[in-house]
Formats: structure tokens, C-alpha cells, sequence
């Protein structure tokens, strides 16, 4: 029910940022923002598995009803995610700096032009500031209490709505709105880390519940699964990154705002599929196998009623719609492009399921194989497609 709450507010609050972003920032600028929030998607492969092993090992301990190995896996992730987050942030530094990032996107607003490596810098510095702070979700789903996730998840939207619409009668630049539209996150996932460890009685000292024999074990159990996630990374970095390369930051519009409507149907079924991961780990862990087979043939029906039929038939009503809410004209987002987005987005809803329950037992091998051959594939031929086809 929670979640049911929070995909619905998130969902109103995503939408209605939308105009105001365009409004503060106009086309360029917007097109630059979702470049930099995509390209710092990539990112999210930084942590090595690490989360994902914090979150199956808590609940594995929990199917044993083992509550220290529980709090030595949390502390022990927390710290290592800790550290990862500060050496992330100290190599790309550099990078973000000392390269023409203005020049690589082809930002053509003299006062944009050398804001954009310094907002690069700055998304990163609030994804290495809340890698560790990730915890909190992946130990809140490992104890089935993902609701505390949802609370957190509608407060940071309402936030950063009421923060973006502010912005917007103060006229702010560029980067100011950048750090107002991705601070609450941080900042929110603190939160319900103090209040997580508060609720369960926790101690704030994780050193003394650190492991060093532990940590290796938690980092080769679940390696693998950083394969397939830096190809779902990828998949849904390149053509944000190579949109830009090729044609601008602007032409990067009318595909983000697709591909936002549509993402949508993914958030409501990350609404039910979500608690299910943690849950099946613990099933696994206490021999449940009937109550997983049958779950699984549920969340097959309906991931395709609520993820992959929506998708199918949205370029019957869906520019339709994208022009009620940005009140751009119908005609400019093309129809071949919201076919292609459509046919993407349901496929890869559809793919979910399975990978949900494969992650969750800790099978990552497969994906890790077959998925970033055909991430490989996809890459190699996209920026030819992109030049000769547009987005």
C-alpha cells in the first residue's frame, strides 16, 4: 500500500517537474541536464555489488534468524560502500575538470558552455556522498520493511518539487537548480538511515561491528551481478550520451520526455516487484520453494498487464498525452521514435521478473554472459544508427 502511494506521487511529482525544469532552464539547458543525470547513471555500477550482497546476505540472515551476522553485514557494507563513495569521487575530480565537457556536447549557450563540467562535478559528488547512504534502501527490503523506503521516497519527491518550483519564481542558473533537484535524495536517504538503525536499536559505531574476514566474502559472492548491472547501466546511458554526441543536448529532448512518460510503467512494476527480491532470498533460505514458484507465475501476469501492455499501446494515445502535459505540439515528437521506445520499454519490462528472482537467489552468472555480449552489440552500432536516423 505504501508503495502504491509513493509510485503515485512520485509519478505526479516526476511529471510535474517536467514544465517547471523547462520553464527555469529552456531546451539546451534541459538537454543537458538529463545528459548529466544519465551520464552519471554509469556510476551506479561503482559499488561492485556491494549493495546487492548487503541486501541478500541481511536477508539470509534473517531466514536463519540470525540477527548478528545481520548487523555485521550491514556495518560491513556500509563502510565499504563509504569508501568506494570517496575514492569515486577523488578520481573523477580530474575528470570532470579537466576535460571539455561543453566542447563533447556541443553546448552552443556561451553562459552554459562552462558550467558543465563543474555540474558534472557536482552529480558526482552527491552520488559518492550517497553510495553509502544506499544502504538504508537495501537493508530496509532485506528486513521486508520497504515501506520505510517509500515514506522517504514520496518526502524527497514532494521536496524537490516544492525546491524546483521556488526555483523557478527566483529565476536561479543552471547549476544552483542542478543541486536543488538532486540534494534531497542524499539528504533523504540519510534520514532514513538514522532513523532505520534508531527503530531497530541499532549502534551508530559500525567499526565495531565492521568484519575484515567478512568483507572479501561479501565482495566475491556477489561480484558477478556488476556485470549485468553496468549493462542495464549502459543500456540506459548510451543513447542518452550519444543523442548529445552526435546531434546536441537538444535533440536530446523529445526522446527524454518519452522515454520519462513511459518509465511510468516501470515505476509501477518496481511497485510490486520490488518487495519480492528480499523475500525471495529468505524463501530461499528457509526451503520455501512452492511459495516462490507461485509468486513468480503472479509477478509474470502482472508485469504484463501493467508493464507491457501500456507500453505496446502507447503510439496510439501517447503523443497525445505528451502534449497535454508539456504543451509542446503533438507533431514534434515523431512517431517512429515513440514506436521504437514503446517496443524497448516493453521488452524490457517484461525482462524483469526473471531478473528479479535470478538476482535474488545470487545467480548472476548467465546474465552476466548473454546480457553484455548483447550490450556490446548495441553499443557498437548505435552512434552509426544515430547519425543516420537521428534519435
Amino acid at each position: 500500500m505504501s508503495a502504491v502511494v509513493e509510485r503515485v506521487i512520485n509519478g505526479v511529482c516526476a511529471l510535474a517537474q517536467i514544465p517547471l525544469a523547462l520553464q527555469i532552464l529552456g531546451q539546451e539547458a534541459f538537454g543537458l541536464w538529463m545528459t548529466l543525470t544519465s551520464l552519471v547513471t554509469i556510476l551506479t555500477v561503482a559499488d561492485f555489488g556491494l549493495g546487492i550482497g548487503v541486501q541478500n546476505a541481511v536477508s539470509r540472515a534473517c531466514g536463519q534468524d540470525d540477527l548478528p551476522s545481520a548487523i555485521r553485514a550491514a556495518s560491513t557494507g556500509i563502510l565499504m560502500l563509504a569508501g568506494i563513495g570517496l575514492t569515486l569521487f577523488l578520481l573523477c575530480t580530474p575528470i570532470c575538470l579537466l576535460i571539455d565537457w561543453g566542447a563533447v556536447f556541443h553546448v552552443k549557450d556561451p553562459i552554459l558552455y562552462p558550467l558543465v563540467g563543474k555540474s558534472l562535478l557536482a552529480i558526482v559528488a552527491f552520488f559518492s556522498l550517497g553510495l553509502p547512504l544506499t544502504a538504508a534502501n537495501r537493508i530496509s527490503n532485506a528486513f521486508q520493511m520497504s515501506w520505510m523506503n517509500n515514506i522517504r521516497g514520496i518526502l524527497t519527491s514532494i521536496v524537490t518539487v516544492a525546491l524546483i518550483f521556488i526555483s523557478a519564481r527566483l529565476k536561479i542558473g543552471f547549476l544552483p537548480f542542478l543541486i536543488v533537484a538532486i540534494a534531497p535524495q542524499a539528504i533523504g536517504s540519510l534520514v532514513q538511515l538514522i532513523v532505520f538503525y534508531r527503530r531497530l536499536g541499532w549502534s551508530f559505531n559500525f567499526l565495531v561491528s565492521f568484519d575484515r574476514a567478512f568483507a572479501p566474502q561479501l565482495f566475491r559472492s556477489n561480484w558477478l551481478f556488476v556485470l549485468p548491472n553496468i549493462g542495464a547501466t549502459i543500456m540506459g546511458l548510451a543513447p542518452a550520451f550519444f543523442i548529445s554526441a552526435e546531434l546536441g543536448a537538444s535533440a536530446l529532448t523529445s526522446y527524454s520526455l518519452i522515454q520519462k512518460l513511459l518509465s511510468l510503467t516501470t515505476q509501477a512494476q518496481s511497485m510490486l516487484l520490488a518487495p519480492m527480491w528480499p523475500a525471495y532470498t529468505e524463501a530461499a533460505a528457509r526451503g520455501d520453494i512452492g511459495w516462490t514458484h507461485a509468486t513468480y507465475r503472479r509477478s509474470l501476469l502482472a508485469s504484463l498487464v501493467c508493464a507491457v501492455v501500456p507500453p505496446l499501446s502507447f503510439p496510439l494515445w501517447g503523443r497525445w498525452v505528451l502534449h497535454l502535459w508539456t504543451h509542446q505540439p503533438a507533431d514534434s515528437f515523431d512517431l517512429t521514435l515513440v514506436v521504437v521506445v514503446s517496443l524497448w520499454v516493453a521488452v524490457s519490462n517484461f525482462s524483469q521478473p526473471p531478473g528479479v528472482l535470478l538476482n535474488a537467489l545470487g545467480k548472476f552468472r548467465g546474465q552476466a554472459s548473454y546480457g553484455l555480449i548483447s550490450v556490446i552489440l548495441s553499443v557498437a552500432i548505435m552512434p552509426a544508427l544515430i547519425s543516420h536516423f537521428g534519435p
